[in-house]
């Protein structure tokens, strides 16, 4: 039905509303706003837009932004993301005058005549107030609710500044308000028909007001405008919400993160995607379980024998906190709040991971070695459960994920089309645990690391602050670029993720940062502080995977060993632990379709840094290099286990001497240690191993592990 609404609203726009013989206008397709289809027409002369949301909401509703067309549209991409189109009419100079009002009813008729819904939300930024005020105080029934910013409401506070505001009589903005009101500058300044006029009329009519102001507002002071609507509506009772950004001007608008402001106008109990039928919540520790609501509301929350109560705050969010549950099968979980309800039943207790990173991580086991075997046994793993995470960036925090594949249990008919590592991994887990196990899918191909960081975090160092901005001039369409923006992943994807309950992470990316290699130094750590910390779960356990081998070409495959070194160095983060994939890469394609191997090794090292077993998961490393008298260099490595096998011989081991690579002459293993031999006119200053292009290389530990590059210098 909301595909269909879609089909029919873009007809409308395209042909009903613009192409009657009657309608003396044209429609056509803008481009994007939000990421959603914009269409733009003119009415009486003036520009006019509106945007279609993928997945309409019942009854077609709509949000009507009176003035700034794409400034601060942080509400906006949250409304359209609950199924509102958003509208607008650009008539700016016209500063909500009787004129404007009228072409506001002719542009209101085409709405609805189009199948929007009859009941509108106002949003009026700035001088917005005086349209969405004026047109309110004519239309009453015709709306749904006001959120006013830092309004305007009265023409004599601003553009004339008769009070404490910065505006003047003298100004040019004032001249065309008069004009547009056909009053002289004395009669403007007497003017008894705005805003703070008509004020206990709009809250007699009992139509839901937020307000957002700054109370150092220089422009618009707030007790000239907004304070005046605010006693009109406390007196009448009506429905009224503040929100009073303390020490802040008329700029900037809205709100980093608006939910409150959407929460307002959806009163109603919501929780988020991730909650569901046939989850997996984590066990032995509390289980966090939040959501949204109707203010003061009281939600119920029971599960395993557990009920927990809490009320929805000012800004409609609510959380509880449910007690540990051990491992088991078939709960129900119930979330009421005395009108709406909540029931996701076939619930399990087990361990819970997120599993993220780029397009390998993402990679399907459709494209993997073996799909059909391992598509076929995935009937044996009804204890394993998947979710994946819709890929979309934002540019503001979201306080959902998008999905459209909610948990399910694996079995041949659903694993093709998911994250392969993920699978294996997963089931590995299952296997050796005997509890219920659920992977959560978060990747994007192509994905910086940056794009897993939020904003504010980004802009506390130099380094990852320098790659948020110049990231938006290299992109100047990033709003429209959703899968790409720097913080839109984590936005979008991750952070509406927490604070649900996990054993841990895996991560496989950095392919997409080979071209700043020494910045991940930074970027890197600074990501993972940043998921433990916004988790507030402690230092959970975080496995991730040394990028394979690949030839990015002889200027880049530097950078790929840096990058590679530097994956092997952030061990030192307490709680992490790599694997190498060396011996299981593809020199020309840089998805590997080895992906049971990486999901068996993320696997090992879990059991090790997360349950605590004493099982082999880390390949052999390089500790020092000597170089001897004799002319031999001997590398000394550890986590070799029973021993090393290097099944590849001198492939890999190079010298550096007098600024050019020479190759070893011989390479033979010693226990725990390597021994290489060179041509003895050389003098080495630096010993390497599969460092620069790709070559066959396998030097393992007895449990089977490869070894990374590493470097030495003498």
């Amino acid at each position: 039905m909301n595909r269909l609404f879609k089909m029919v609203a873009a007809v409308f726009v395209l042909a009903v509303l613009v192409g009657c013989a009657s309608i003396p206008f044209r429609v056509s397709k803008a481009g994007e706003y939000c990421g959603y289809d914009k269409y733009s027409f003119s009415l009486e002369g003036k520009k006019c837009y509106v945007v279609l949301p993928d997945n309409p909401a019942e009854g077609r509703p709509w949000v009507w932004r009176a003035r700034f067309w794409g400034h601060e549209p942080q509400f906006d991409q949250l409304m359209l993301d609950e199924g509102y189109a958003i509208a607008h009419i650009d008539t700016a100079d016209m500063f909500g005058s009787p004129k404007a009002v009228q072409i506001w009813n002719k542009f209101y008729n085409y709405m609805v005549k189009g199948g929007f819904s009859s009941k509108v939300i106002l949003e009026g930024m700035s001088r917005g107030g005086l349209f969405v005020f004026n047109w309110a105080y004519e239309n009453p029934d015709a709306v749904a609710g006001i959120y006013a910013d830092n309004p305007v409401c009265s023409i004599a506070s601003w553009p004339a500044g008769s009070g404490k505001g910065s505006g003047s009589t003298d100004s040019a903005v004032w001249r065309k308000c008069l004009s547009a009101y056909g009053l002289t500058s004395q009669q403007g300044l007497e003017y008894s028909g705005n805003p703070v006029d008509k004020a206990g009329a709009l809250a007699a009519a009992g139509i839901p007001l937020i307000l957002v102001c700054g109370d150092s507002d220089s422009v618009v002071p707030f007790d000239e405008n907004g304070a005046v609507m605010q006693k009109a509506w406390e007196q009448a009772g009506a429905d009224f919400k503040l929100i009073l950004k303390k020490g802040v001007d008329h700029h900037p608008h809205s709100l980093e993160d608006p939910a409150p402001i959407v929460n307002f106008f959806l009163k109603k109990l919501r929780v988020p995607s991730i909650f569901g039928d046939d989850m997996v919540l984590q066990q032995k520790q509390p289980i966090p379980v939040w959501g949204s609501g109707i203010r003061g509301a009281k939600v119920s929350v029971s599960f395993a024998g557990q009920v927990k109560d809490t009320f929805v705050d000012d800004d409609g969010f609510w959380r509880v906190d449910l007690e540990p549950v051990d491992a088991g099968r078939g709960f129900s979980m119930r979330i009421y709040d005395g009108v709406s309800e909540f029931n996701f039943s076939d619930v399990a207790v087990g361990e819970v991971w997120i599993c993220s990173g780029q397009s390998n991580m993402q990679w399907e086991l459709r494209d993997t070695d073996n799909y059909e075997e391992f598509k076929a046994e995935a009937d044996n793993y009804p204890d394993l459960h998947l979710f994946t995470v819709n890929r979309r960036g934002r540019e503001f925090v979201q306080h959902d994920i998008q999905v459209d594949k909610p948990w399910v249990r694996a079995s041949s008919s659903e694993v093709s089309d998911f994250s392969a590592i993920a699978y294996h991994f997963g089931k590995k887990l299952n296997t050796q645990l005997g509890v219920p196990v659920g992977v959560i899918s978060v990747n994007q191909g192509g994905s910086f690391a940056e794009c897993w960081m939020s904003k504010e975090n980004m802009l506390t160092n130099e380094v990852t602050s320098k790659f948020f901005h110049s990231f938006k001039k290299i992109y100047p369409d990033y709003r429209n670029q959703r899968h790409q923006w720097v913080t839109g992943l984590y936005n979008a994807m991750l952070k509406p993720l927490m604070p649900y309950g996990i054993k841990g992470a895996i991560w496989y990316q950095g392919e997409s940062n080979v071209d700043a290699a020494e910045d991940y130094r930074i970027v890197f750590p600074q990501m993972i502080k940043l998921w433990r910390d916004e988790w507030g779960q402690g230092d959970f356990p975080f496995l991730y995977v040394q990028i394979a081998q690949f030839n990015y070409g002889e200027n880049r495959n530097d950078n790929a060993a840096k990058l590679r070194l530097i994956q092997s160095e952030c061990q030192s983060i307490p709680n992490t632990a790599m694997v190498t994939i060396h011996d299981i890469g593809n020199f020309e394609d840089i998805h590997p379709r080895n992906k049971h191997d990486v999901g068996y090794r993320l696997a090992a090292a879990a059991f090790a840094k997360g349950y605590g077993m004493d099982l082999p998961f880390e390949g052999p490393s390089a500790v020092s290099a000597q170089l001897t008298a004799t002319g031999q260099i001997r590398i000394l490595m550890k986590n070799v286990y029973a021993g090393l096998t290097l099944l590849t011989g001198t492939s890999g081991f190079e010298i550096i001497s007098g600024g050019k690579v020479y190759p070893v002459t011989s390479a033979t293993v010693e226990q725990d240690t390597i021994i290489l031999t060179f041509d003895k006119s050389l003098q080495p200053q630096q010993v390497r191993f599969a460092w620069t292009a790709p070559q066959p290389v396998k030097l393992l530990n007895s449990a089977g592990f490869s070894a990374g590059p590493f470097s030495f210098e003498f």
